[in-house]
């Protein structure tokens, strides 16, 4: 018997307004289908929409057309107040480009959305993902003094903590050599094998690809090919319904 699906996005349509006030599409008539405990790629070329693509999943874009369901919410019938409440306890979100406070240690960056939440944090699953990737004892360095890689990491366990029902990541392993990338793929596996986790990954990077259950591949802003799976998908277990956020309290 098929798992719930976790992910409903239909016909989405997106554009923006160009330098010349004309709009430009960027996304058209997309649509992709995610069930609990699947790993989702979504490929293609530079410029094929495919971070846009995510921001729209995470609610941070706005579609023009279309619809995007998560974990049974409609995005677009959502309040701001609603959607920013929904970002925050449903959905863990890693840019391709750290978005990390330069003012803030590495631990604090990650700490961040819990304290907005008004959520408390267990330390011991903290101090397990750090070192998970790697970064143990690194935790109380600021953003200027890590790689870009070490970056990347703290951000991955930043969207982690909160315990998501959705996982987006863009492009997460482009700034990790091979040993930090196989570390946070591991993670990923275990979370998604194990606690039923649900993640979209935009990359075009092949140990991504090859770990997929489903493969959306997006050129000039259009699906190309069947959302379907990619030819040797990764077999998994049936996952169980994910556990409570991490640390979640009042």
């Amino acid at each position: 018997m098929e798992t719930e699906v976790v992910v409903q996005a239909r016909a989405v349509g997106k554009s923006f307004r160009g330098s010349d006030g004309e709009p430009v599409t960027v996304l058209k008539d997309v649509s992709l289908t995610v069930r609990r405990g699947q790993v989702a790629v979504v490929t293609g070329p530079s410029g094929a929409g495919k971070s846009v693509f995510l921001q729209v999943i995470a609610g941070l874009e706005p579609v023009d057309s279309g619809t995007v369901t998560v974990a049974d919410n409609e995005l677009t019938e959502l309040g701001d107040r609603a959607l920013t409440a929904f970002r925050r306890s449903e959905i863990g979100f890693a840019s391709q480009i750290p978005n990390l406070l330069p003012h803030l240690s590495a631990r604090d960056n990650v700490l961040l959305p819990l304290k907005l939440a008004g959520r408390a944090v267990e330390e011991t699953l903290l101090a397990e993902l750090a070192d998970r990737v790697g970064l143990a004892g690194r935790l109380h360095h600021h953003p200027a003094e890590l790689s870009a890689g070490q970056q990347a990491r703290v951000q991955m366990i930043r969207a982690i903590l909160v315990g998501p029902e959705v996982l987006l990541a863009d492009d997460p392993t482009a700034f990790l050599d091979a040993d930090s990338a196989g570390l946070v793929l591991d993670l990923l596996d275990e979370l998604v094998t194990q606690h039923g986790l649900t993640a979209i990954i935009a990359t075009r990077d092949p140990a991504l690809l090859r770990r997929a259950d489903r493969i959306r591949r997006l050129a000039n802003g259009r699906a190309v090919g069947a959302d379907g799976k990619p030819l040797r998908p990764k077999r998994r277990p049936q996952p169980a319904r994910a556990p409570a956020p991490a640390g979640a309290g009042s």
